[in-house]
Formats: C-alpha cells, structure tokens, sequence
C-alpha cells in the first residue's frame, strides 16, 4: 500500500488492523482469556503510543489532541474505545532501523509464540536491506525478504511504501507502478498493490488540517482480481480513519 507522506497510509494500516481485531474478538466465544489469531505490527517510524492513541480515536471517532476539553460524554466514549483498543489482539514492535533478516527473525517468533497471522511493516523503505549497495538494491533485497516471509509463513503481509516526489510534481495524473520509490522488485513481488490517493489536490491545499478529504484507493496489480480500479474513500485526519462513502459492488 503506497502514497505519498502524510497521505493516510498508517492510518489505513491501522483502520485494517482495528476492524480484522475487532471480527477477530466477535467470533471467539469469550471464554478466558482470548487465543485466537492475532496481528503482528512492525513500526518502524511511530512508537506503539503513537498508534494506540490512533486506535483509540478511529474507535471513538474524535481526536485525543484535544483532551482538556472534552465533555463528559466525549470522554466517555474515549474511554470506552480506550478499552476496546486495549482488548484488539495486536502486537506491535516499535524497533528502529531493523533490518530484513532481524524483522523476520522476529515475525518467525510472532507466529510460532503469540499466533500472529497477519502481520503490517510500516514502511518498507525504513528497513535495512542488511548488506552493501545502492538504494535501488538495497530495496530489492526487502522487497524479496518480506515476499519469503509471506511464503514461508502463509500469511498475508501488508507492507507500507513511499511514492515518488514525481506524482506531486504531475498531481493531475493518477499514480501507477512505476512510482513506487526505490525499486522494480516490488512491483514483481506484490500479489496487490494498491496506492492512495487525493481525488482533488487542489482542494485540499484549501482545506483546514483536520477537515475530511476524498480520497481514492486504487489497485494497480492483483494477481488474482481486477485492477486499475479506483475505490473512493473519505479520510477523516481529526481520527485516523477511513471510510468507504457508498458501498462498492
């Protein structure tokens, strides 16, 4: 899932990691304490704070910047979705600068331990590739690091990238493969590839910070699916989500 900076890309990860959480949650039986499936996620830029405070908010559905002026019912429902944050079963990893090899040595553990069987790297390119050589290589070396992964696990990895600054320099277009930053491998490797982006930039160069933006999820490659298909979105900056306006056939 590519975009470019403060696009919505970690926020799209965890509004994916909230809601397979949450139906996790609804199908066990509520016995004891849960062992079912869980969700392993690798920070590599924001710290496990950073994205519970953004779990919270997209289950409360208001921002937690505000804090001392909360009304009383604001902050109830802010507790109560602190509490389902705290139930969702997610590991998070905020290590910095890891490299592939380390990443899936942690992530074999995950799955073999804890039962994670989905598992998000946010982003690719903060990865070390764990030898020498240029970015381009350097990046072919993650790319076919984390597709083993997958394969070897059988489970789904969603993986986090950059675009090029070149889409910001042609905003008029809508992105494509070629814009993925650093390297051809991944567009080899990714079974989905997927890129967000603003259906309108020049109106949201006038809009407030926190007012909601349209923005559009469109799916370049799909080994096994349609693509170069455009799914409209509604992003909510106040609280980290997403929301899809109309339902998509």
């Amino acid at each position: 899932i590519a975009a470019r900076p403060s696009a919505g890309k970690t926020s799209w990860a965890m509004n994916v990691v909230e809601n397979i959480g949450l139906r996790w949650l609804s199908e066990w039986d509520g016995n004891g304490s849960y062992e079912g499936d869980r969700i392993g996620v690798f920070s590599l830029e924001m710290t496990a704070t950073a994205l519970v405070e953004r779990l919270i908010a997209s289950l409360a559905q208001k921002s937690t910047r505000s804090l001392a002026y909360l009304t009383p019912s604001e902050y109830a429902r802010l507790t109560t979705a602190a509490g389902s944050a705290s139930r969702l079963p997610v590991r998070i990893d905020d290590t910095p600068s890891l490299t592939i090899d380390t990443l899936r040595a942690r992530a074999r553990r995950m799955y073999q331990q804890h039962r994670v069987r989905l598992f998000v790297i946010d982003y690719a390119q903060l990865l070390e590739g764990g030898g020498e050589g240029e970015e381009t290589t350097r990046l072919g070396r993650i790319s076919k690091g984390l597709k083993a992964l997958a394969k070897e696990l059988r489970v789904p990895v969603i993986v986090i990238a950059q675009l090029n600054r070149d889409l910001e320099r042609e905003n008029k277009r809508k992105p494509r493969m070629a814009d993925l930053r650093g390297s051809g491998q991944f567009e080899q490797d990714g079974d989905l590839i997927a890129m967000l982006y603003l259906r309108d930039p020049d109106k949201a160069e006038t809009q407030a910070a926190e007012e909601p933006r349209e923005v559009l999820f469109r799916i370049v490659k799909q080994r096994n699916g349609v693509r170069d298909w455009d799914v409209p979105l509604r992003f909510f900056p106040a609280w980290t989500r997403f929301e899809c306006p109309s339902r998509v056939e």
